[in-house]
């Protein structure tokens, strides 16, 4: 992960793996695995940090909020979890539920560009008026084979400050943002998203469970599909 990002070269991050610091909550040393520290602007960082998880057991709940705790010890706005072995649903529902944790399979590392920040397109842009709000890491990239290209290209985050979905079409290059609950947008190229509200089920407690999903539209033979990609959960 380190070496991937360091031969990039780019002057807007700072790589430092196997790092030792303070932590700024509990005053105790903390390891790092890798020490991400990104210049998204002129005068905006964000720092990343990554913890890479070797176990023959599956990530769960516990490893992700012990994670959280972490990056909050490490004043980190982002974290990345690599999980060797997978992920519980659970995990996969509580990270969602940080909105700047990402549970990464080892095999997806390679393909991680933690380069790629813009300014938020959405409720941030609005409420900042012009000030610095929140920032997206695009740091999921998705492909999908289409009837008019053997394979299509887009990749999604969520803004640290709102929590809006965000989209970036790699075929036009057109950046999007879905506000809200029931958001709909399309790229340049005819790409269509949308966001809906879903209900999950219930918790232990018998609480209803809900959602905000991110879903592609694909249009094109043999009819309409549908790919949810994202999740934020409401409560």
């Amino acid at each position: 992960m380190a070496l991937l990002e360091s031969e990039k070269g780019s002057d807007m991050l700072t790589v430092v793996p196997n790092a030792h610091l303070v932590g700024a909550i509990t005053g105790i040393k903390r390891q790092v695995d890798v020490l991400i520290d990104a210049r998204v602007a002129e005068d905006v960082s964000r720092r990343v940090i990554v913890d890479a998880k070797f176990r023959r057991r599956k990530i769960d709940v516990t490893d992700v909020e012990a994670f959280e705790g972490m990056m909050k010890d490490c004043r980190a706005q982002r974290g990345l979890l690599i999980c060797s072995n997978g992920f519980t649903e659970a995990a996969l529902r509580r990270a969602q539920e940080a909105i700047t944790i990402r549970l990464l399979p080892a095999e997806s590392v390679e393909h991680l560009d933690l380069s790629s920040w813009e300014p938020c397109l959405g409720t941030c842009a609005v409420k900042a008026r012009g000030k610095s709000g929140g920032w997206v890491l695009y740091d999921q990239p998705l492909g999908f084979f289409t009837r008019d290209s053997p394979l299509s290209i887009q990749v999604v985050g969520k803004c640290d400050g709102c929590s809006d979905f965000h989209v970036w079409c790699w075929d036009c290059g057109t950046h999007l943002a879905l506000c809200g609950e029931e958001a709909k947008a399309q790229c340049s190229c005819a790409r269509f998203w949308l966001t809906s509200r879903e209900s999950e089920g219930r918790d232990e407690r018998g609480n209803q469970l809900e959602s905000i999903a991110l879903t592609r539209v694909n249009v094109g033979p043999p009819g309409i599909g549908y790919n949810t990609v994202d999740r934020r959960p409401l409560n």
